[in-house]
């Protein structure tokens, strides 16, 4: 018996016994919408592909306009932070002393504070001004408490500044002799890199 050519159908069929399977055929992938509001780069990609050399001119303009716009606006707040900053150092050098407020930066590896408190045209605090300091004796000057609490960032940042890293207390400690009394491997390794001499002596020999 022929088959008859008229029953083909337009789906495959498999069968297995008395059942069969039939794909169906998928719809085709729907493409993406595009943006109702494409952006400036995407709409000079636009008007190159059409060949607008004018529309192609005002693309480039306002992508300029736009970049020029987001510099003035990050010049803006960045000054806008600088005077936040100058003042919030003001007011914490009218409660307490600016070395204090230095030390306590210090103690908590505060980078930005230290930076604000040695900048500042009116606080000024010095880096190596000496002072008593528990578990340090007299004498001891910023260094050596970023030094005593292994703040690595505040060390970095008061070298910087121009503290003496061979600066000692009354008992001829320096930064380093602290710092490895502590136990505190990466300070040491930091300060005998910027060139701590391994030399020095302290009172205890």
């Amino acid at each position: 018996m022929s088959a008859d050519p008229t029953s083909a159908s337009s789906t495959t069929e498999a069968s297995t016994g008395s059942s069969s399977v039939v794909a169906k055929q998928l719809p085709p992938p729907s493409r993406p919408k595009k943006s109702e509001n494409p952006s400036v780069l995407e709409s000079l990609g636009i008007v190159v592909a059409k060949g607008s050399k004018k529309r192609v001119k005002l693309a480039a303009s306002e992508s300029r306009r736009v970049r020029a716009r987001t510099k003035e606006r990050t010049a803006e707040e960045e000054s806008r932070i600088a005077v936040l900053r100058e003042e919030r150092v003001r007011q914490r050098a009218e409660k307490e002393h600016p070395m204090n407020s230095l030390f306590a930066a210090c103690r908590s590896n505060d980078s930005l504070t230290i930076a604000d408190l040695i900048g500042h045209k009116e606080v000024g605090a010095n880096v190596k001004y000496p002072h008593p300091i528990d578990g340090l004796g007299v004498g001891a000057a910023a260094i050596h408490v970023a030094a005593q609490y292994g703040a690595t960032g505040a060390v970095t940042t008061l070298l910087d500044a121009g503290a003496d890293k061979e600066q000692v207390t009354e008992q001829g400690q320096t930064a380093l002799h602290v710092a490895a009394k502590r136990g505190l491997p990466a300070t040491c390794q930091l300060l005998i890199a910027k060139g701590a001499n391994l030399g020095v002596k302290d009172r205890f020999g």
